[in-house]
């Protein structure tokens, strides 16, 4: 189907831009092409995943205050205003 197709050929450019950049590490292995449709049987598989890779991570599963939470949300709603 050519949605498909169009959406690996892009990952695929995603990927080939990204390859030697520092970043690069943080890429997993697997792609996941997703048409913003919450029936996307994808979208599942990538729930799974970012689980996955995140429970792997050595700070997983520490508890931080409540205040800090607060915060970074503050900061990211005012980042994505335009303010720095």
């Amino acid at each position: 189907d050519y949605r498909r197709e169009h959406g690996q050929r892009y990952l695929k450019e995603i990927r080939s831009f990204l390859r030697d950049k520092p970043t690069t590490v943080h890429l997993v292995d697997e792609d996941f092409a997703i048409d913003n449709s919450v029936l996307d049987s994808k979208l599942e598989e990538l729930k799974k995943k970012i689980v996955e890779v995140a429970s792997q991570q050595p700070y997983w599963g520490e508890q931080i205050p409540t205040r800090w939470f607060l915060l970074e949300q503050k900061l990211m709603r005012l980042r994505d205003a335009g303010l720095k």
